[in-house]
């Protein structure tokens, strides 16, 4: 076509000016660069370490079992815990992977959810309160006699008889005593 002093329009979905048409007058076009050739990317070369085997996930059915800091399978993961107790319905499986016992991720799913039966617990219930009264009343005795144990040591009223915790050796030569008054209270936690 042939025009007078007018650019050619740049063709559709090009971006790109094209030179004017033969004609008496022109207006310079900006120079068009020929496209970049693309990067080819290869493969690395380098050799890997050798994965270990990886043991093969397993379905593991728990429970039931009541609310604790530390259950089984999940650890003491609180955020399993507590999308075991509070977040998933009867059936439903949980949306993200928790972290479980010994470094194991676990995905769970809840099977079902009961109620506690207050009938079931009046059954029980006063068995179990009296189990409870006998082991902190052990308790508190076991404290009271350590306490005592160690006060009158330290007052040097306790003291052994050093011919009853006399220790030797296979030969019958003098070994280091390993008795201490009191030493048998010391399991009982404070």
């Amino acid at each position: 076509a042939t025009g007078t002093g007018s650019a050619a329009a740049p063709a559709a979905g090009t971006g790109s000016a094209v030179a004017p048409a033969t004609g008496t007058g022109s207006a310079a076009a900006p120079a068009t660069t020929a496209p970049a050739t693309p990067k080819v990317i290869e493969a690395s070369k380098d050799v890997l370490p050798a994965m270990g085997t990886v043991a093969r996930p397993t379905v593991s059915r728990i429970g039931p079992s009541p609310r604790q800091a530390k259950m089984p399978g999940v650890g003491g993961s609180k955020d399993a815990i507590n999308a075991l107790f509070d977040e998933l319905a009867p059936g439903a499986v949980a949306r993200t992977l928790y972290e479980g016992d010994a470094g194991a991720y676990v995905l769970i799913q809840l099977i079902a959810r009961a109620q506690p039966k207050v009938d079931e617990f009046d059954k029980t219930a006063d068995a179990e309160i009296a189990r409870m009264t006998a082991a902190r009343a052990h308790q508190a005795e076991e404290l009271w006699l350590k306490d005592r144990c160690d006060t009158l040591v330290k007052a040097g009223k306790i003291k052994p008889s050093a011919e009853k915790i006399r220790e030797t050796d296979d030969k019958g030569n003098p070994a280091p005593t390993v008795y201490r008054p009191c030493m048998f209270f010391e399991h009982i936690d404070q």
